[in-house]
């Protein structure tokens, strides 16, 4: 995803896509960074809160900040024709600053993982699952500690899609029946342990899991 030919690529366009495949607070990847990393001009649709992580209030451009498809387009060519505001949404990148010092140099500085395979902090994937297995320590030391996650730590609608006009289309799409069938993973997950039946295997799920979720279901549709 960082490969040098990926971000040549990148960097060859003055204006890059940056639409997540999910729409979540907390969800903000590649697709965001590399335009930013590159000096593109992302169009961002994805987290509510993608602003806190701009560089300034000037980087990326909202998709949701038009009525239409078109009026992104006539937005696009307008800044396309126009270096003076073209470079605007640059600036950060050919002076240097970063005046966004709120969320973004906060989370940063505060950060306890590395970046491009750091040996010595590890990446934030190790970090996290060193957190999850600090928790389960502490909860078996202490029975009165309880750590339960809330709906904003990772809280996603059900993915949507677009048709070719540009209209949003609900419950259809290859990511809203992944993200249906992920969900019917957990129904099953939850009511085991809820009956102390600690005595599964992943195919036990997996076989609770698809006869919920449709009859038809063929195994290697998602599980790649």
């Amino acid at each position: 995803m960082e490969h040098d030919e990926v971000l040549k690529l990148v960097g060859k366009y003055k204006f890059a896509l940056a639409f997540e495949n999910a729409i979540c607070t907390d969800y903000i990847t590649e697709k965001f960074w590399r335009p930013l990393k590159v000096g593109t001009v992302p169009i961002v649709y994805g987290s509510d809160r993608f602003q806190d992580f701009l560089p300034d209030n000037h980087s990326a451009i909202s998709m949701l900040d038009f009525a239409t498809p078109a009026d992104l387009a006539h937005y696009i060519h307008e800044l396309n024709n126009n270096d003076t505001l073209y470079d605007f949404y640059r600036y950060f990148k050919l002076n240097r600053i970063i005046s966004n010092d709120t969320l973004l140099v906060q989370t940063m500085s505060a950060r306890t993982w590395g970046i491009n395979n750091d040996r010595i902090r590890g990446n934030f994937i190790n970090k996290l699952e060193c957190v999850v297995c600090e928790r389960v320590h502490e909860t078996r030391q202490d029975s009165t500690i309880k750590y339960q996650a809330k709906f904003d730590d990772y809280g996603c609608p059900p993915p949507t899609t677009f048709d070719k006009y540009g209209r949003k289309l609900e419950r259809t799409g290859n990511w809203y029946r992944t993200y249906e069938y992920t969900r019917c993973q957990l129904e099953v997950f939850q009511e085991l342990i809820d009956q102390k039946n600690y005595n599964f295997t992943e195919k036990d799920i997996y076989n609770a899991a698809s006869k919920r979720f449709s009859p038809s279901f063929q195994k290697n549709e998602f599980l790649r």
